[in-house]
């Protein structure tokens, strides 16, 4: 599994289909539905250039480079272009020298130049040949090759390039020119092809290419083209057929209790058959910025085997950007979601890339995108929180447990999540979140309305806002019980305290921060509440949990 974060901007569906496919049917030439029965002639002239040469073209992450034509006519120009890598810049950090160069007229082609261009002066008789950049950096060598051809005076070449509905290449496509000096050849790994061919009409069909549960067809099916000498005709053909992805949750609706897990799949075919090591951008909240993917609405996390996925980076300093997984030897990818406890609508979309790296341009087939209702956990407010726990207190069973847990903040987390999920003894403080913080005396517990997570700095500080100043914060470092009622037993102990019922009141945040007299509190002025993990926990993520799939 790779995982990779800031996938290119994403433009709009529509947009990209549109960009793509209305310039290459423009340069489809018409089809022509006429049954082909003429043979093939081996025309002395004509031929096949045959698929590129294998392996090639090369392109090094150091620095690329691309001829402006794959076939040439003898007298005009070959030109290779250089393309920033990730090495860094020239001489510094990376250098490189182009390789031998044929021909006359050269211009460029220095060490560490970004073109090289010289004339072809006699054909590479239907041979493809190549121009190559052979660089180093500290790293060791590289090289980066193109490949091009030379035709000969007098001829014409029919030439283009099969792709299938994604927009990436298809190898392999045996394409036939039918005419009097016609030829066959065969799509490279590149998905070009072609023919040194004498002038005259052709009708040109393609066939063959990737086998799968149907035989391939093409769009079009045949189209005529009319060639002539030193000049190029261009002849496309789209592979009927693309990578198909589907995406499926385990469940369309959860509750916001920052427990629930949701198993999700990822699946990619051609062909009709699994296909293996797809890579797929899976974007959160798809239509929102990556900033309000990660706060603001529904949260949940992507993990793969308990790892998380998405969102990256830190909770205070979030990273909402799609992220690039790749579907494993059977044509899935796994992974499951950490439900947080923010209620609303979470979408997730996931969209092949094609062959050649790019967001398919086939959206039907090739993307998916599915979401999951987060429902409200409850209905309890902040201000009756005091109430709600006191008369808790009074159960038993859940009395014992405040009496055990109340002096640790963390073990308040817990059992005042778990009791929520569960509402045993029908004990529930559902509406409520509950956060592990840090202040500078210790563990506190940060108590807030569901679905209004506080504010986070850079700095990774919980500061009073006007939105959150009514938080609740529960301290159990600075317990003092001093100003309590003296009906109040034994209000030293804030375990005694809590468990039998008694605490009538907390502290908001801004009273913590400000050092505010609170009875039974002793706050410090200054003491500010920080984050305790910035791990996408708590904070209207999801709790800590042992569930098979979590991320924590």
């Amino acid at each position: 599994m790779k995982v990779s974060t800031r996938s290119a901007h994403r433009r709009s569906r529509p947009s990209i289909r549109k960009r793509w496919l209305m310039p290459f049917l423009s340069i489809l030439i018409m089809s022509s539905s006429a049954i082909l029965t003429q043979t093939v002639s081996s025309g002395a002239s004509s031929g096949s250039f045959g698929p590129a040469p294998s392996g090639y073209p090369i392109e090094s992450r150091c620095q690329g480079m691309t001829v402006s034509s794959h076939v040439v006519f003898v007298g005009q120009e070959v030109i290779g272009h250089t393309h920033g890598g990730i090495c860094g810049a020239a001489p510094k950090d990376v250098e490189w020298a182009w390789s031998v160069v044929p021909g006359k007229g050269v211009k460029g082609c220095e060490v560490d130049g970004t073109y090289c261009e010289y004339k072809a002066t006699a054909s590479t008789d239907q041979q493809y040949t190549t121009l190559c950049i052979d660089g180093s950096n500290v790293q060791g060598a590289w090289e980066s090759c193109d490949y091009y051809g030379v035709v000969g005076d007098g001829q014409g070449v029919l030439y283009g390039y099969v792709v299938d509905k994604d927009g990436g290449p298809v190898a392999g496509t045996t394409v036939k020119a039918y005419g009097a000096h016609g030829a066959t050849t065969t799509s490279g790994s590149d998905g070009f092809y072609a023919m040194q061919l004498e002038k005259g009409k052709y009708q040109v069909e393609p066939s063959g290419g990737p086998q799968g549960k149907a035989s391939p067809s093409y769009t079009p099916k045949v189209t005529s083209a009319s060639v002539e000498g030193g000049k190029r005709t261009e002849a496309n053909f789209i592979l009927d057929t693309s990578i198909e992805l589907k995406l499926k949750l385990s469940q369309s609706s959860v509750v916001a209790n920052g427990y629930e897990v949701v198993s999700g799949t990822v699946s990619t075919t051609q062909y009709g058959k699994p296909l293996a090591g797809v890579q797929v951008q899976l974007e959160v909240q798809p239509g929102k910025t990556p900033d309000e993917a990660v706060t603001a609405g529904a949260r949940a996390s992507i993990c793969y085997n308990g790892s998380r996925v998405w969102p990256t980076s830190t909770l205070n300093s979030p990273d909402g950007y799609p992220v690039t997984v790749t579907t494993d030897s059977t044509g899935h990818y796994d992974f499951t979601l950490t439900v947080g406890t923010t209620p609303g609508s979470w979408k997730l979309d996931a969209w092949a890339f094609n062959a050649n790296g790019k967001l398919s341009t086939d959206v039907t087939a090739a993307s998916d995108t599915q979401s999951v209702a987060i429902t409200t956990n409850g209905s309890s407010s902040l201000g009756g929180f005091i109430t709600e726990l006191d008369t808790a207190a009074k159960a038993t069973t859940f009395s014992s447990s405040l009496n055990s847990n109340a002096t640790s903040a963390n073990n308040m987390v817990t059992l005042l999540s778990q009791t929520t999920k569960s509402s045993a003894g029908g004990i529930s403080f559902g509406g409520l979140d509950y956060a592990m913080t840090n202040a500078k005396d210790g563990q506190t517990m940060l108590i807030f309305p569901e679905g209004q997570p506080p504010v986070v700095t850079g700095a990774g500080v919980i500061q009073p806002v006007s939105s959150n100043a009514s938080d609740l914060v529960y301290d159990p470092a600075e317990w003092s019980g001093a100003g309590l009622p003296s009906t109040v037993v034994n209000s030293a102990s804030l375990a005694a305290v809590v468990s039998s019922g008694q605490l009538t009141r907390l502290p908001t945040l801004a009273q913590f921060d400000a050092g505010a007299s609170v009875p039974g509190w002793t706050t410090v002025n200054g003491d500010q509440l920080t984050l305790f993990s910035s791990n996408y926990q708590y904070l209207g993520w999801g709790y800590p949990s042992s569930t098979a799939g979590a991320c924590y």
